[in-house]
């Protein structure tokens, strides 16, 4: 081999390795980058987050105040329940009897009625 087949080998060794060195401080950009977004987009999520706990803080009371009005609401329709339970069962225990009176009339009276 003689020089310039060495030198020419040398170079595109260099070259490639220049080649290298950029792609290296590329990456390198790219991950500091990465690095810095990540870092922003995790200050948003700790903003974020901040602002949800103060909105819950805020709408707790509301809440519950909406839920204690529904609850009282529902008190009352199972008091109206037992109320419209009652009259239903007072209203067959009075009934009942006089359709079963009825209809056992109706049938003595086929009976009869028969030869």
């Amino acid at each position: 081999m003689n020089s310039r087949e060495v030198e020419g080998k040398l170079r595109i060794v260099q070259v490639i390795l220049a080649a290298n060195v950029v792609l290296v401080l590329g990456l390198f950009v790219w991950l500091y980058q990465l690095n810095h977004q990540l870092g922003e987009t995790r200050d948003e999520l700790k903003v974020m987050h901040g602002q949800a706990q103060d909105a819950m803080k805020d709408l707790t009371p509301q809440l519950d105040a909406r839920m204690g009005v529904f609850e009282r609401r529902m008190d009352s329709m199972d008091t109206k329940m037992q109320a419209a339970e009652d009259h239903m069962v007072n209203r067959m225990n009075t009934e009942i009897p006089a359709m079963l009176d009825k209809y056992i009339d109706k049938k003595l009276a086929e009976k009869m009625a028969k030869p």
